[in-house]
């Protein structure tokens, strides 16, 4: 009986140790433009909303909108309100496929890294839009930058479910042990 309750026992722990891990993480609820939309009017700016608050540090978010001809077309420092992200956009005619590229911390310290395009089907862009409200949270956004990665924080995300399970591990082992040893000690008492 002892056998099963401490099997139990490690079980409903081990549960707890990854159910951190198994949770969802932020995704894009929505943007505009759109995933996949045909404008007749070049944007100028993106907005991006996740599902849940995101971390403004250091390089943490980046946008860069990439145009037909090659070039991004971001100005600036994307803006961080929570689970709103904003990128100011040069103005860009060129009918044809823009790809947005973006990179954002969640509050849970998991990054988001994702690619979506939108379409423009004619040659003119829409009128500049009002400078933001917000102050920047990141330096510029340029295309290198959003290939760079996460560096420090990214390693430490990657390693964090490893040290756990090993923690886990640990007391399983300390566990197990310490049942063998009360058994071993029953059994050459009762000799």
């Amino acid at each position: 009986m002892r056998r099963v309750s401490a099997f139990a026992f490690l079980l409903v722990a081990f549960t707890f140790v990854i159910a951190p891990f198994a949770s969802a993480h932020t995704t894009l609820l929505s943007s505009v433009p759109a995933v996949d939309a045909e404008l007749t009017q070049a944007p100028t700016a993106v907005e991006l909303e996740f599902g849940e608050d995101l971390i403004a540090l250091g390089k943490g978010t980046k946008v860069a909108v990439i145009a037909p001809s090659g070039k991004d077309i971001s100005i600036g420092e994307p803006t961080v309100i929570k689970t709103h992200v904003s990128q100011p956009l040069s103005v860009d005619s060129t009918p044809g496929v823009y790809s947005v590229k973006y990179r954002v911390v969640a509050a849970d310290g998991h990054v988001l890294e994702d690619t979506f395009a939108f379409t423009v089907t004619s040659g003119q862009s829409a009128t500049p839009a009002a400078a933001p409200i917000m102050k920047p949270t990141t330096p510029g956004s340029s295309e290198e930058e959003l290939a760079e990665g996460s560096g420090e924080e990214e390693s430490a995300n990657r390693l964090l479910p490893f040290a756990l399970i090993g923690v886990a591990l640990v007391a399983i082992y300390g566990v197990v042990r310490r049942i063998r040893k009360k058994r071993s000690y029953k059994s050459a008492r009762y000799e």
